[in-house]
């Protein structure tokens, strides 16, 4: 009986630290396939160019460029320069992107404060009496 427990405690100790010696094994030798249209084209490009001028053409966004002290011709000029990479990124996740902001997660928050204490007050026993 004592030489079968001894058996399965090196067993869980072998494990251990076979364990611990695979994981400290660095994970540097990795790979990725890369199709032959890796990288944007020209025609992609302009693609990008369309979407990005159509969302910078939006009443709401021209309003909050200009609060912010930007002019369309600026942003035209910054938007040149990025990369196709960059381009290519900001028009794909252009729907994302809400340029009065999100009011919605503000009110979510206030709700959860709200309950959050209203809750402590229950579990605490408090009573909240209002009078006139």
């Amino acid at each position: 009986m004592i030489g079968r427990m001894k058996r399965k405690g090196l067993i869980a100790w072998y494990l251990i630290g076979a364990m611990l010696f695979i994981g400290m094994i660095p994970r540097s030798a990795s790979a990725i396939w890369i199709g032959s249209n890796y990288g944007n084209s020209l025609p992609e490009r302009i693609e990008d160019l369309k979407k990005m001028q159509k969302f910078l053409e939006t009443e709401i966004v021209k309003k909050r460029l200009q609060d912010l002290g930007y002019s369309i011709d600026e942003i035209k000029e910054r938007i040149s320069l990025l990369t196709d990479d960059d381009l290519h990124f900001l028009a794909n996740h252009l729907e994302g992107i809400k340029p009065a902001g999100d009011g919605g997660v503000a009110v979510l928050v206030i709700l959860v404060i709200l309950l959050t204490i209203l809750l402590m007050i229950y579990i605490t026993g408090h009573k909240v009496i209002i009078t006139k």
